[in-house]
């Protein structure tokens, strides 16, 4: 373990609730539920429930914003993640730590798929197909094909935080440290650290979608066509944690950063253009992945985006967004539980609004912004119930804390 000035002044500055960073998570979250309640009407993606009868205009509109987010936005939760592992494991060490977040990951991750999942879509096919079956046989296949549906993320940041956790358990991190502040003068983060890093993301991206294209379905559902991204984004989470980068981020490369991500947005519908992605004919698998010239584009753009748009977003909310009210906490505390429950949130809602005559676009903007504040408050009045139960101020974990591993 990391010892010193150094290491004891980077411990404190993450043991210490970070507005900005709960004001990200806050932000992305809400991102996430938006995004899968535009895909409930959308002719895109995949969901428990889909509708698909958007226009295709009003569907361009709010879909390509939800993909470029998909691009980097969960890898910036990776990117977080990482960059928080380093003092969590420090105070606890790597028996502790694996225990911690093998209860804030698992325990929600086995509830979801063994309860919510066979009850989500069970319910929709009651609901769609009128399917009188017997609930148990049905139950059972759905058990025998586990689905995380959106809680891949947790399954994968625990598959990441325990490897962490076994690599310094058998290489802890060097007892020496640089007296503070002399990280940023002569060892702390560059430019070419982070060309380097969107390069890996983007070849590793590409040939890992020569097997594993985008969207396709993977065991237990785990989105393997975006793990070069985000275990790169983790382990360079891990090495600003442990070396004391991001704490802030330059201004130079902030603003190079914005550039190449503003670049990598407007480079991405010319590629789907030039690839005749919205084309009556046209067809996404190229940019899926195999070896076309559109997934190379597509895998290059993410790398460009997914490490600019996330050092910019860090950057951004540290400078302009760091400033907390009540309400702004408790929205951080339930970030998590809303992370969770907006799948059956989603769905329930929009199968309530299923049998009304309204125009799908009206439907939209009645589920987006219910869903959201439904999935925050619930998880909220979660935590408040939990909170009583033990006597404490507020719940300290599961529906109150945000999936970042930063306690």
């Amino acid at each position: 373990m990391q010892h010193g000035s150094g290491g004891a002044t980077a411990s404190r500055v993450h043991r210490e609730r970070r507005g900005d960073i709960d004001n990200l998570k806050v932000t992305l979250v809400a991102g996430v539920i938006l995004t899968h309640a535009v895909l409930t009407y959308a002719d895109a993606g995949d969901w428990f429930y889909q509708e698909k009868n958007l226009g295709e205009l009003v569907t361009l509109v709010v879909f390509l914003p939800g993909l470029v987010g998909a691009l980097f936005a969960m890898g910036l939760f990776f990117l977080v993640a990482g960059w928080f592992s380093p003092p969590a494991l420090e105070r606890k060490g790597p028996w502790r730590f694996s225990q911690d977040r093998l209860l804030r990951l698992g325990l929600p991750l086995v509830a979801f798929m063994v309860l919510v999942t066979p009850f989500v879509n069970e319910l929709v096919a009651y609901q769609t197909e009128d399917l009188h079956r017997p609930v148990l046989p049905f139950y059972r296949h759905l058990i025998g094909h586990l689905d995380t549906g959106p809680l891949w993320f947790l399954a994968v940041l625990l598959l990441f935080s325990l490897g962490y956790a076994a690599i310094r358990a058998i290489h802890p991190r060097s007892a020496h440290t640089r007296p503070p502040g002399e990280e940023e003068s002569s060892g702390g983060l560059r430019a070419w650290h982070l060309v380097v890093l969107g390069v890996v993301i983007a070849v590793t991206s590409f040939l890992v979608r020569l097997e594993f294209a985008m969207d396709s379905k993977q065991v237990m559902n785990l989105h393997v066509f975006q793990w070069p991204q985000h275990l790169a984004l983790f382990a360079f989470g891990v090495l600003c944690g442990e070396r004391g980068w991001l704490d802030p981020v330059p201004d130079r490369l902030r603003r190079g950063c914005g550039w190449v991500a503003l670049a990598a947005m407007a480079s991405l519908p010319v590629v789907m253009a030039l690839g005749g992605a919205f084309a009556e004919d046209g067809s996404p698998d190229a940019f899926s992945g195999g070896v076309h010239w559109e997934s190379l584009a597509t895998s290059v753009i993410e790398g460009a985006l997914a490490v600019g748009a996330s050092i910019w977003f860090l950057a951004w909310f540290r400078r302009r967004w760091s400033h907390q009210g009540p309400l702004a906490r408790e929205l951080a505390r339930a970030a998590y539980g809303a992370f969770i429950l907006q799948t059956p949130v989603l769905v329930l809602v929009a199968l309530a609004l299923r049998p009304l005559s309204m125009t799908p676009e009206l439907k939209l903007l009645v589920l987006a912004p219910v869903a959201v504040m439904a999935s925050f408050g619930l998880s909220w009045l979660a935590g408040e119930a939990v909170a009583r139960l033990t006597g404490r101020a507020h719940a300290p974990s599961g529906a109150g804390r945000a999936p970042t591993g930063a306690s």
